[in-house]
């Protein structure tokens, strides 16, 4: 029995450190668990040889038997164990295995999506420098223009874009509205003129003077550009801003309602934040050549008005002058002749009365056209008052001048400049207006003097003009400028025109 006992010790001992080598990363308690279940493993093998394999099994069978009795004795015991302390921390790590290969996929999923926002951002950079570049090679409006809107469709794909100007604070035009469709972009409308109130969204972005997106444009009755009011729905609207001031105001049109999203309206404030400078310093270049071509066309007219009032004051002197004081010399050879009759003297002194008369009323005449002598000692109003009724007698019209709050002289250089402006406008409309009816009407409204021309002639558009055939509105200007004051053009084809002169009460500028 004893030999039994230290046999099965040995055995169980290598058996024992066979599972520490395989369970070499037990922890102490582990260990301690393990240990006493094998030794419990070592005292049931005993006790089931002894007391039932050494009676009842023959002794030639003795050491198989024992080595069956510890294995039984091992599985019934130490298999609980390994499962606890083997299997369960296997599971266990199994589960940390997953739940850090979610953690992964995680982690690897925030790395495309960075990624992506970055190559993104990369691209975004890109366009953006494009377009700047694009925009700075040109100081063309029409050209940025066109430019902006075709970097602006990559970023937002509209169906219809509208860039708009201010004409005034009431009214604006379209300098140009494009139409994409399946890729290719058709011109649709230039040069339309309205009134803000019929652009309701466009009047929201003013008054708050940012950026608006409406979602269902027909709920405002917004007038779109050259569309149908059923085609389109959604609206996003943003202003050109510089210095507090509103350059330019870009439409976006989209015909599937709640189109344009936050991110939209953030691509497109970026693309026009690059637009802006660029927009503006075409504007201002266009404004310094307007104002170059338009001193050169006065220069221009001033060379041709002095010719032509030199010929005209010329075939005056030659054509009347002239010829009067020639009679007068042939009626005076005549009376000479006569001398001896006296009864033919009264009559030939009458004729000759006459012809004086006559030449002196022709030179009269030329020199009120020059400059009429009592302006300087009536003042502008009785001026005004015969020049408005000569007209409308001379060109067969209705002609009515009228003045508001107008009492007493006022300044010499203003009267003279008054009377040039109302002369040129009225000039302009016998050549152009084809009018039946002219309204002159002169106000004081306190700080400022309002000189207004109207007519019921045929109209035009005056963004459109062409300035060389309207020389004589580019000269009422300039002497409006010239007393610090402005000339506003309101004009509707067929209806008629309004020129609204306004310069201020005091004014150092001589405009003569």
């Amino acid at each position: 029995m004893l030999g039994f006992r230290a046999e099965t010790t040995v055995r169980t001992n290598k058996l024992i450190i066979s599972v520490a080598k395989f369970f070499r990363l037990y922890s102490a308690r582990q260990w301690v668990f393990t240990f006493f279940s094998i030794l419990s493993a070592q005292t049931a093998a005993w006790i089931l040889y002894e007391k039932f394999f050494e009676t009842y099994v023959p002794t030639a069978y003795h050491n198989g038997v024992e080595v069956l009795a510890l294995t039984i004795s091992l599985t019934l015991i130490l298999f609980p164990s390994l499962y606890y302390f083997s299997y369960r921390p296997l599971l266990e790590t199994i589960g940390n295995l997953q739940v850090a290969r979610n953690q992964l996929v995680d982690l690897n999923q925030e790395l495309v999506e960075t990624n992506l926002r970055e190559n993104y951002g990369r691209q975004l950079t890109e366009t953006l420098l494009l377009a700047n570049q694009a925009f700075s090679q040109s100081l063309s409006l029409d050209s940025i223009v066109d430019a902006f809107l075709d970097f602006l469709f990559d970023f937002v794909p509209y169906d219809v874009a509208a860039i708009l100007l201010p004409i005034n604070q009431s009214r604006w035009v379209v300098f140009k509205s494009v139409r994409q469709e399946s890729g290719v972009k058709t011109q649709i409308e230039d040069s339309k003129v309205y009134d803000l109130d019929q652009l309701p969204a466009l009047k929201m972005v003013m008054d708050a003077g940012r950026a608006l997106i409406v979602s269902d444009i027909e709920l405002i009755g917004e007038r779109q550009p050259g569309l149908k009011q059923e085609q389109m729905n959604s609206w996003l609207g943003i202003p050109f801003k510089s210095d507090h001031s509103i350059l330019a105001v870009c439409e976006l049109y989209k015909g599937k309602p709640d189109f344009f999203t936050a991110e939209y309206l953030k691509l497109t404030e970026m693309l026009v934040h690059v637009a802006t400078t660029a927009i503006q310093n075409a504007m201002l270049f266009d404004e310094v050549r307007t104002s170059r071509e338009s001193l050169q066309l006065l220069s221009h007219r001033l060379v041709e008005v002095q010719e032509k009032e030199r010929r005209h004051i010329a075939r005056e002197l030659h054509d009347e002058a002239g010829q009067g004081l020639a009679s007068l010399m042939v009626g005076f050879r005549l009376l000479e002749a006569k001398a001896a009759n006296s009864e033919a003297i009264p009559a030939a002194i009458d004729a000759l009365k006459q012809i004086l008369s006559d030449v002196s009323d022709k030179l009269h005449g030329l020199a009120v056209r020059l400059r009429p002598a009592s302006l300087d000692h009536l003042g502008v109003v009785p001026i005004l008052t015969n020049y408005v009724d000569d007209f409308g007698k001379k060109y067969d019209v209705l002609a009515r001048f009228e003045t508001i709050d107008i009492n007493g002289r006022l300044p010499l250089e203003m009267e003279t400049a008054i009377y040039r402006m109302v002369q040129e406008g009225l000039t302009n409309i016998a050549r152009h207006a084809q009018a039946t009816r002219v309204d002159v009407l002169l106000q004081n409204c306190g700080n400022k003097y309002v000189i207004t021309i109207e007519d019921n002639g045929v109209g035009f558009i005056p963004e459109a003009v062409n300035k060389s055939e309207h020389l004589g509105l580019v000269g009422i200007a300039e002497r409006a400028e010239m007393l610090n004051g402005n000339l506003t053009i309101e004009s509707i084809p067929g209806v008629g025109t309004s020129l609204i002169i306004e310069v201020p009460s005091e004014t150092s500028n001589s405009a003569s």
